[in-house]
């Protein structure tokens, strides 16, 4: 069993970091389900409530891409927990704004804008932290579990919500303010308990023990990053730089056109099931779980036999070619046949969540030390947010679309997220993938044969 082989300090820095992402998808999840009370409420329009989707992601992309940059240079621990901080207060900040009906859009626009750099730092560096303490041999299992992080914080938020809304009869502000006091919380664990390579760790354990704690954490990264630069002397890797490093733009585009069909589905579900099929907030809630639990399953299930058969990419290709008569099929519900959605949703859920959670963790994790062992550079995190910013990059695409063509109608807007866009993306994903599938397959026979 490889969880037997673990380590304490690697199952603290799973345990913490599998928080850090978990809390922050509650977050964002308890917007998306209180987004028919703020349209509601608050009289913003569905195309407006795209456009802060499409705001947040765009920038959120950017804060993928600036935190690759600096977590390659600075102590990644301390770049997430502050990041993680700022986000909780900003919710904080949203929540007050819609208690007191501030309805000025340019002010949530600049409050969501700053959401995405924020919350831009807690993937890219926890992936990282984790490459940095799983060798890759037993990554896929580890990370496919792991990666079930957004998922699992996809069902806190969503109950988290069932429970203010409706068993405590909270005001749905309340929904918003709960999920950012526990982002809070697990960004001080962070930063007080985690450390970014397991030398950091060795480092902190020989620091005489009378130093004061945050002393010995800062003097203990400081001196692991210039040990580690001394020793390996590898030079950090530029961004544009990165992008040419074998395979790493195909994986970023392809996970792009990945995780605008995801975060289309977890974005616009909650308030399509509202508006049409009146769901009260605890069924609401039970459905949409079984989206995530179907993420869950598809990225361990996913991790484990990438694993075995040492063909991560391949079983990405797969899965999502899979996932292309399903989302046709989940269009087909009607509400006389409302129960096939506890069919549709989740299966759905294994294949388009669980490659979501497989590319955005196990996936650039693999790329991201591969290309950075080739180049001879340090490009770990640099690499990881590249394919992570270009993800959410192709994510806030479909959302500003989705908000306008659900004005007309929802046939648009399936018409747009499972006819054109899927089948058109869901190919082109695949065929971005078939460069790497084939680049795996000659590694696979040049390893069977040297063993």
């Amino acid at each position: 069993m490889v969880w037997a082989t673990l380590h304490k300090h690697q199952i603290e820095v799973f345990v913490i970091t599998f928080m850090c992402v978990l809390s922050l998808h509650a977050a964002r999840e308890s917007w998306y389900m209180v987004k028919h009370e703020v349209h509601e409420s608050l009289g913003f329009s569905s195309t407006f409530l795209g456009t802060i989707d499409t705001v947040f992601l765009l920038f959120y992309s950017v804060g993928y891409y600036s935190s690759g940059i600096l977590g390659d240079r600075f102590v990644v621990t301390r770049m997430v927990g502050y990041g993680m901080l700022c986000a909780a207060v900003l919710y904080i900040i949203i929540c007050v704004l819609c208690m007191m009906r501030v309805v000025s859009h340019p002010v949530y626009l600049f409050l969501w804008a700053l959401q995405g750099p924020s919350q831009g730092t807690d993937l890219t560096g926890c992936v990282a932290i984790m490459a940095n303490w799983f060798p890759p041999e037993i990554r896929g299992r580890v990370m496919g579990l792991w990666g079930a992080n957004q998922s699992v914080g996809n069902i806190v938020g969503e109950y988290m919500a069932a429970v203010i809304y409706d068993e405590a009869h909270l005001s749905w502000e309340w929904v918003i303010a709960a999920p950012a006091v526990l982002v809070a919380i697990v960004a001080v664990c962070l930063l007080v308990f985690v450390y970014d390579h397991p030398k950091a760790r060795e480092a902190a354990e020989v620091t005489p023990k009378s130093a004061p704690l945050i002393a010995r954490d800062v003097s203990a990264h400081t001196e692991t990053v210039a040990e580690y630069e001394q020793e390996d002397h590898k030079p950090h890797v530029g961004f544009w730089e990165s992008w040419r490093l074998p395979g790493v733009a195909l994986c970023a585009f392809s996970y792009g056109g990945v995780k605008l069909l995801n975060y289309g589905m977890r974005m616009w579900m909650p308030y399509y099931l509202i508006a049409n099929f009146h769901m009260h907030m605890g069924h609401l809630a039970l459905l949409l779980s079984t989206y995530n639990i179907g993420g869950i399953a598809g990225s361990v299930l996913g991790g484990w036999f990438s694993d075995v058969y040492n063909r991560r990419m391949a079983t990405v290709g797969g899965m999502l070619i899979l996932s292309i008569p399903l989302m046709i099929l989940f269009r087909m519900v009607t509400p006389a046949t409302e129960f096939l959605f506890y069919v549709f949703i989740p299966l759905v859920g294994v294949m388009i969540g669980g490659v979501a959670n497989l590319m955005s963790c196990a996936v650039s994790a693999d790329l991201a030390q591969q290309q950075g062992a080739h180049a001879h550079q340090d490009a770990k995190t640099t690499v990881i947010g590249i394919i992570n910013g270009t993800g959410s990059f192709g994510a806030a695409f479909g959302q500003v679309v989705i908000g306008f063509l659900q004005n007309y109608s929802w046939n648009y807007v399936f018409a747009f997220l499972v006819g054109k866009c899927h089948l058109a993306v869901a190919l082109f994903s695949f065929s971005m993938l078939v460069p790497l599938i084939r680049r795996e397959n000659e590694k696979s026979k040049v390893a069977e044969i040297d063993s």
